[in-house]
């Protein structure tokens, strides 16, 4: 791959940022799913759903817990918690 990049490429990036991509790449790969059937069926259920959710989140890890997802999951809920919050706060301050 490195050796088909151009010119330009070769000199804006360096091949030692390309290696460490490279590895990056083929270290990621070695702990995804080894089926691309949950993405695949979670597409499908949005395109078929009348009202979709706003995002599907997939495992995609062959780990017992994908701490991806975990992540995603509890950024979901600190969002939901801090707006919460505030509507609460303005609601007191507004009783006051």
């Amino acid at each position: 791959m490195w050796d088909s990049a151009s010119d330009e490429v070769k000199h804006s990036y360096g091949k030692k940022y390309h290696e460490a991509l490279y590895t990056g790449t083929v270290e990621a790969a070695k702990e995804a799913a080894k089926s691309t059937m949950d993405v695949i069926d979670a597409m499908e259920e949005a395109v078929a759903n009348k009202s979709p959710n706003i995002r599907y989140l997939v495992d995609g890890s062959s780990k017992l817990v994908d701490i991806n997802n975990v992540s995603a999951s509890l950024v979901s809920c600190q969002y939901f918690v801090l707006t919460f919050y505030l509507l609460y706060r303005d609601n007191c301050l507004l009783n006051e």
